[in-house]
């Protein structure tokens, strides 16, 4: 599953299948971030407390994500990721690396090896992402990188209590796109306001709205709208008190 290499002194995963998430700390004292052995992670800025920059579900332990995924489409249509998540696709080998400030993730798939390597630059406040490549196949390969995170909503409350909801079901209140220059109510539903093809969304306003014209209480929308996916215990089960904030 793992084994040490002490002259570089790192850990190296070699089935990413863990009972729990592993995870390796990458920072430069300001910003920070995690990185595990299957490719999950989170960054923030001084505090993760207050300015959570991307979204993690600790709660969801054993199962993690998202974190900073790496999907690599081949020629032939197949897409995987060098990490186990988010594709979980079956690889020729797949190894990650975690060194003191430093995590990579190597995956090979009929000859073509794609390396991605995680650090914090020290001058600057950036989490950087180093791409590698190397075909050792007979012929040439063309491959489409797409790198992708989940921002998050900086305050943890806001995180805990929101996150799932906002996800799930915010799609569901956003309009189609209007002409710059005009207002958030003249667009058709209040909250959401365009202008110069910047969207600013405040959920809690689009919801109070939304509770005045259907009656329907936050744990009703939500229990109607959730989706697919895994659900926090604490936010179904029937006959619990609204979480804290959510109900005015």
């Amino acid at each position: 599953m793992y084994h040490f290499d002490d002259a570089r002194r790192a850990v190296v995963v070699t089935d990413p299948h863990t009972p729990m998430p592993w995870i390796n700390y990458l920072s430069n004292g300001r910003l920070h971030a995690f990185a595990s052995q299957a490719g999950g992670g989170s960054a923030w800025w001084r505090s993760p407390q207050n300015y959570r920059l991307t979204r993690y579900r600790s709660w969801m332990a054993p199962v993690e994500g998202p974190g900073f995924y790496l999907y690599v489409q081949d020629e032939d249509g197949e897409v995987w990721s060098p990490s186990l998540l988010p594709c979980r696709s079956q690889l020729d080998e797949r190894t990650s690396e975690h060194r003191p400030g430093f995590s990579s993730y190597t995956g090979r798939r009929d000859g073509m090896t794609v390396t991605q390597e995680l650090f914090m630059a020290q001058s600057t406040d950036d989490l950087v992402w180093n791409l590698k490549l190397t075909n050792a196949g007979p012929k040439p390969r063309k491959l489409k990188l797409t790198a992708y995170v989940e921002t998050g909503q900086l305050e943890y409350l806001q995180e805990l209590q929101w996150g799932y909801y906002v996800r799930r079901c915010g799609h569901l209140f956003v309009p189609p796109p209007v002409a710059p220059g005009r207002d958030r109510d003249s667009a058709g539903v209040p909250g959401v306001d365009r202008a110069h093809g910047v969207v600013v969304w405040r959920p809690r306003e689009v919801f109070r709205v939304l509770r005045h014209r259907t009656g329907s209480s936050f744990a009703d929308l939500r229990r109607r709208n959730w989706g697919k996916g895994p659900v926090p215990p604490q936010c179904v089960q029937p006959g619990r008190r609204p979480l804290p904030g959510l109900a005015d």
